[in-house]
């Protein structure tokens, strides 16, 4: 996102109608999302005035305004209809019919903002599977994304038809599954580890390691455990050389960085080397763990059962991963959050394991 700034209200006023304008003039049939209130005022008036000089043709313009009063007409001078009339429309050549602002004399609000949702829905991919404009995103684009995204998402984000997603987010026949005979002798292109420190006494902590071929994360060994934090600290260091892992990313949400200064101190002591870093996560956690859903299902591959005891970390890791719930209450989430921590780095990585800087990163 870029933020532009100015010397006063005018200033600020003229570049945000030359973004409007220039957007008007690449794309004369352009759909614009408008604002009202006192901030747009001078932007409305820039755009005015160059129309009337003939620089701007609102002949094919869409606009839509998100709000309206209810109960109140468009002839109204507190309505937003009115505003936008007063500010814009009555001075330039917009098709009226093409300006959408909803309707404030509708009683029923649920049935006007689904009315509404209608005017504005515009689908990632069409009937026929392809872009709604390949001036935003080609259809590629778009089916690479719909097969790396979770489709509760991509129905409610991406094609605007939201449903009601029950059921287990992580189902056992949803994951792909490797024995370590089909990677034996094979040089992975790299060793990704990631870790979520446990948040509060109950909590698991919870460390992947994935071995890197091509798309495919081969998820060979996992740290999951109640343990305190001076018998994780030597455990993950250990994993780490026993890995040969490249780079590791550490939640510092909970004291991360210490701990990552920690382990890294503990990996250098053996002589060994790993590009450690903490890193800050701010998003709802949920939310990450259902973005992410789909992009673990697509790209990770997870040990066949007969691989690991029962009762391991890798047992207890599986049990936790495959009972986590689309939605409701879940009383742990320790693994699927530690599985979005490491397809979170992975995909900043873009697969490029740089192994010349060995030092925890500040996040």
């Amino acid at each position: 996102m870029t933020i532009y700034t100015g010397k006063d209200y005018q200033d600020v006023s003229r570049k945000a109608a030359n973004i409007m304008s220039a957007q008007i003039i690449m794309k004369p049939d352009a759909v614009l999302g408008l604002a009202t209130g006192s901030t747009p005022v001078g932007m409305y008036a820039q755009l005015v005035e160059w129309y009337k000089k003939g620089d701007l043709d609102f002949s094919k313009v869409t606009s839509v305004n998100l709000d309206e009063y209810k109960g109140l007409s468009g002839d109204n001078d507190q309505s937003y209809r009115y505003f936008m009339n007063q500010n814009l429309f009555d001075h330039v050549n917009i098709d009226k019919e093409r300006t959408f602002v909803p309707d404030g004399l509708e009683e029923d609000s649920d049935k006007a903002c689904a009315q509404y949702n209608e005017i504005i829905r515009i689908a990632a991919l069409d009937e026929n599977d392809e872009t709604f404009c390949a001036d935003v995103h080609t259809t590629e684009y778009y089916r690479e994304l719909r097969s790396e995204t979770d489709e509760s998402i991509w129905m409610a984000e991406y094609m605007q038809e939201p449903f009601e997603s029950k059921g287990l987010l992580f189902p056992k026949s949803s994951l792909m599954r490797f024995k370590l005979a089909d990677i034996a002798g094979k040089k992975p292109d790299g060793t990704l580890g990631a870790c979520d420190t446990a948040d509060k006494g109950d909590d698991d902590f919870c460390a992947p390691f994935a071995k890197v071929f091509g798309p495919k994360y081969f998820i060979t060994d996992i740290l999951f455990t109640k343990d305190p934090v001076e018998v994780t600290e030597p455990r993950l260091a250990q994993m780490v050389i026993d890995t040969e892992c490249d780079q590791l990313r550490i939640e510092s949400n909970n004291g991360g960085r210490i701990f990552a200064i920690n382990v890294r101190k503990l990996v250098t002591s053996k002589k060994k080397s790993c590009v450690i870093q903490a890193r800050p996560t701010t998003q709802h956690k949920e939310t990450r763990i259902i973005m992410k859903a789909g992009w673990i299902k697509k790209h990770c591959v997870f040990l066949d059962e007969s691989e690991y005891p029962k009762g391991s970390d890798y047992w207890r890791f599986m049990k936790s991963l495959t009972s986590y719930k689309r939605e409701g209450d879940n009383a742990h989430d320790d693994a699927p959050d530690g599985m979005t921590i490491l397809a979170e780095f992975a995909e900043s990585l873009g697969l490029k394991f740089q192994t010349s800087t060995r030092k925890v990163g500040r996040g």
